[in-house]
């Protein structure tokens, strides 16, 4: 005997899969299910990863695919109750269904059919309760065939097995119970004329002329009906046969047939008339004109009806159509009230395709939900900004609409672009509902929308089908390499790491040496929920890097090298984050590797056309790199890409307009910085620079006094040793404009 399985799986009638003692388990993912059902099926009950990616996400790319089957499986792999006994055995080319701990009804019913026992028999008619899947609907044409031959297939054995039970009973005399199982086989299979014929000839035997007399005009309309045919000549003689019986030699009372035991014969056998009718064949005839007049009353009844349907169901659909129409045509498709113009615009509106993503707002009551919300909305922004064709606005420019109500028309002109995606996320325990809508703010017109409610753990798949579809409304052609970032701009199939990180990049943004160290925290917690995060690491490895550049760790050198372990480990787990590579650009700033820094950051702006923070990394590292003038250039792109940029943004452009000697432009610049952070040092120390080097001495030593305001410990050779010049004479021109504003050593 087979020792028990630890979960049931029913395929036939529709998905059910249960934990011993058959608890039923919450199951909803529908390419779980259909990669369930695919695998029972399979030759050893195994397939490649390629098989599967074909037959369930043959539309997408390898790499899409591939990151799709990772998240099916995680979703799998939730369901199971621990790693002794997963659902799914899957290594690094091929995926196999855990028989040992999986049992699946389609097996029990193919054994069961393959036994001449009646018992065994009559157990697998039972267990056909219904089409395979049924219910299961997936777009994907390899799938689509795949199911509909095993459907036919698992039908004709469900067919072949009730013959052979209804011939067995047959045999043993149980002509009732064959009978039975006859009404079954038509019942599935009502175009198998052979198993009408069967039934005819079980209710003849069991003396029930009438029924199977019936059967036969059942058989003969579905026929008709169907394929515009008469009955095989098999069944014609058949029919005939037990028609013509005396009523004596059917049930031997001598009961006459009633008139509705007298179905109409299908066509007249021809042949001679011999002498005149006798009074029997007077009274047939009677009986069959009179049930011949009955049938022709019914017929123009029910012709007359169908024609009354048809015609009330013609004129609905015209008015249907005249509304539709209507709608569509005078009133147009749905728009907003008011839309943006050109003319309104802050910025001049790019030529590429350009869109900004509203944070999407918290429907849940879920306290985790506004995290949840904000990841989402970070994703898919990260996930537009490797398309290159596009022109995306940075996530935290949209910050500033967080929790309000906007207006479409503002947010485009504000922003300067041409589309705006919205949308709403609601948390529910293990699941979540996502709408999304594309407005083009221009024309006011909804150009897409879309309501998704999955699992919890299927929220990288919605994030990457939100990304696509915009690309594909947007009508922008994807390179190779974008279509493989797109659906790996989050790197994790772990939810909870993933929005730990996004927590902790937002802490790191604001540099502060407090937000440092929590932003430290959330990364490390990360990467311990997955090891395989790149973006964990990286993000662990900005904080390190962070307190060289600021001197917030008790050794710069330390925090240097640590940094730069913790960026090769992120770069090994994702070889084409734009993030890694910006931050191996200000680790070699700092280490004064300065070509090696911007072959790094370069990169990382390629890998990233629309990454506004990225930009700003390069344009920093350039500012000290000797190359000022592409500073600026960099840094008022990467403004544009985030209109609410960050604030050291500034900072590093009144550096670069004051090492190209335009100080009123770095002094105007800075001092409207002053306001965001007063006790920010940075932004006091450059507007000092710039206000000595243009002869405003009084100035830059009343900035001189805030610093020390702010810091009574500031020491000016502390503050050089963070400075990565490559031309040491700008470091030693820093170093005199701090003494002259009366800093101290």
């Amino acid at each position: 005997m087979d020792p028990p399985k630890t979960y049931g799986l029913k395929l036939l009638g529709g998905f059910r899969i249960w934990r011993d003692p058959r608890t039923a388990i919450r199951f909803r993912s529908k390419k779980a299910q259909a990669l369930l059902g695919y695998l029972s099926l399979r030759p050893e009950q195994s397939c490649t990863r390629s098989e599967a990616t074909a037959l369930l996400w043959g539309d997408r790319s390898e790499e899409q695919a591939r990151h799709s089957l990772r998240q099916c499986l995680l979703s799998l792999g939730q369901v199971a109750s621990g790693p002794d006994a997963p659902l799914v055995i899957a290594d690094r080319e091929r995926l196999r269904l855990n028989l040992d701990a999986v049992g699946v009804d389609v097996h029990d019913f193919e054994r069961l059919a393959a036994d001449e026992r009646i018992s065994s028999l009559e157990k697998a008619v039972g267990l056909y309760e219904g089409e395979l899947l049924s219910g299961l609907d997936l777009k994907g044409d390899e799938f689509e065939r795949w199911l509909a031959g095993e459907r036919v297939r698992l039908q004709e054995l469900a067919g072949d097995t009730l013959a052979k039970l209804g011939s067995l009973q047959a045999e043993c005399g149980d002509i009732e119970g064959a009978i039975e199982t006859g009404q079954r086989l038509v019942a599935l299979d009502p175009l198998r004329e052979e198993g009408h014929r069967e039934l005819m000839g079980l209710l003849d035997r069991a003396g029930r002329r009438s029924g199977a007399l019936k059967q036969f005009q059942i058989c003969a309309d579905m026929l008709r009906r169907e394929f515009d045919a008469e009955p095989e000549p098999e069944t014609l003689r058949l029919y005939s046969e037990i028609r013509e019986r005396t009523p004596e030699a059917e049930s031997g009372d001598g009961a006459p047939p009633t008139e509705s035991e007298t179905p109409p014969p299908v066509s007249p056998s021809p042949g001679p008339a011999v002498g005149p009718p006798s009074r029997e064949m007077h009274d047939r005839s009677i009986v069959i004109d009179a049930d011949f007049m009955s049938r022709a009353v019914a017929w123009v009844r029910r012709t007359f009806l169908r024609l009354l349907r048809w015609t009330i169901a013609a004129v609905v659909i015209l008015l249907l159509g005249t509304i539709l129409v209507w709608y569509f045509g005078l009133r147009g498709p749905e728009r907003l009230t008011e839309v943006a113009t050109e003319a309104r615009m802050a910025f001049p509106l790019p030529q590429q395709p350009s869109i900004v993503v509203l944070p999407f707002e918290d429907l849940s009551d879920d306290p985790m939900g506004q995290q949840f919300a904000i990841a989402v909305t970070e994703g898919i922004t990260m996930a537009l900004s490797v398309v290159s064709d596009m022109f995306v606005i940075a996530h935290n420019s949209t910050l500033a609409y967080e929790g309000k109500p906007v207006k479409i028309q503002q947010v485009a002109e504000e922003l300067g672009v041409r589309y705006v995606l919205q949308g709403s996320v609601q948390k529910v325990e293990d699941e979540i509902r996502v709408n999304t809508q594309l407005i083009n703010a221009l024309t006011g017109v909804y150009e897409w929308a879309q309501n998704y409610d999955r699992e919890i753990t299927d929220i990288f798949e919605v994030q990457d089908e939100i990304t696509l579809n915009v690309i594909t409304a947007l009508q922008v052609e994807l390179t190779e390499g974008e279509q493989d970032q797109v659906s790996l701009a989050h790197g994790t199939d772990n939810l909870e790491a993933w929005i730990l990180a996004g927590d902790g990049l937002h802490h790191l943004r604001r540099a502060t040496q407090a937000d440092n160290a929590q932003a430290r925290q959330l990364y490390l917690h990360a990467t311990r929920l997955d090891p395989a995060y790149p973006g964990a690491w990286d993000g662990l490895a900005w904080t390190h890097l962070l307190d060289a550049r600021f001197g917030w760790s008790d050794s710069r050198l330390t925090s240097l090298v640590r940094a730069e372990e913790l960026a090769r480990r992120a770069l090994d787990l994702g070889p084409d984050r734009p993030r890694t590579f910006a931050l191996l650009g200000s680790i070699h700033l700092l280490k004064g590797a300065h070509e090696q820094a911007v072959d790094y950051a370069q990169k990382a702006v390629s890998l990233s056309p629309n990454g506004a923070e990225v930009r700003a990394v390069l344009a920093l590292i350039l500012s000290y790199a000797g190359e000022p003038e592409r500073s600026v250039f960099l840094l008022k792109k990467a403004m544009r890409l985030s209109p609410y940029y960050p604030i050291w943004y500034v900072w590093n452009l009144g550096r670069a307009y004051r090492l190209l000697g335009r100080y009123g432009e770095a002094i105007a610049a800075l001092e409207n910085s002053l306001g965001v952070d007063p006790n920010s040092i940075t932004p006091r120390i450059e507007l000092l620079h710039a206000q000595v080097e243009s002869g405003r001495l009084i100035q830059a030593r009343a900035q001189g006094r805030e610093v020390l305001r702010i810091d009574p410990n500031f020491s000016t050779s502390e503050w050089l040793a963070g400075l990565p010049y490559k031309d040491q004479s700008s470091a030693e021109l820093e170093a005199k404009n701090l003494r002259r504003a009366g800093l101290p050593e």
